[in-house]
């Protein structure tokens, strides 16, 4: 499963994610027309649950997603559970600040507790999956 929340159009990774799609591999990307709030669907928790391993590409912008940081939780919930391997690519963006979860991270958390306030498990669970998957070497 290769997971990313990217601007598909400025980043030169695109033409390798292009060529990891065409040989066989499930990949799934943010879509930015779906609404925010709508259901995810259960095709990347599947794939997820399915597969040995994940790719991530974290970004600036990844945990301003809430259904990136939903199937991170599902990755690490695995990778845990099931040695589900997991290997993080850091594309613009400083591993300790998602550690630490400064910059965008911090603004992106104020805007998902704001939203999710009746829900503080949630939003834990997203920070400590942010926490461990920072934490291995990319």
């Amino acid at each position: 499963v290769l997971e990313v929340k990217i601007p598909a159009t400025t980043l030169p990774i695109i033409s390798m994610m292009l060529y990891i799609c065409k040989s066989g591999i499930v990949t799934f990307r943010d879509d930015p027309k779906l609404e925010a709030g709508e259901e995810i669907a259960p095709e990347p928790f599947t794939a997820i649950q399915q597969s040995w391993c994940s790719v991530i590409v974290f970004s600036q912008t990844y945990a301003f997603s809430s259904w990136c940081l939903e199937e991170l939780a599902e990755i690490v919930k695995q990778h845990n559970n099931d040695g589900h391997k997991v290997f993080p690519i850091f594309y613009d963006v400083d591993p300790s600040d998602l550690r630490k979860q400064k910059e965008k991270v911090e603004e992106a958390f104020a805007r998902h507790e704001e939203r999710y306030k009746e829900d503080s498990e949630k939003i834990q669970r997203w920070r400590n999956a942010l926490i461990q998957v920072a934490g291995i070497k990319g």
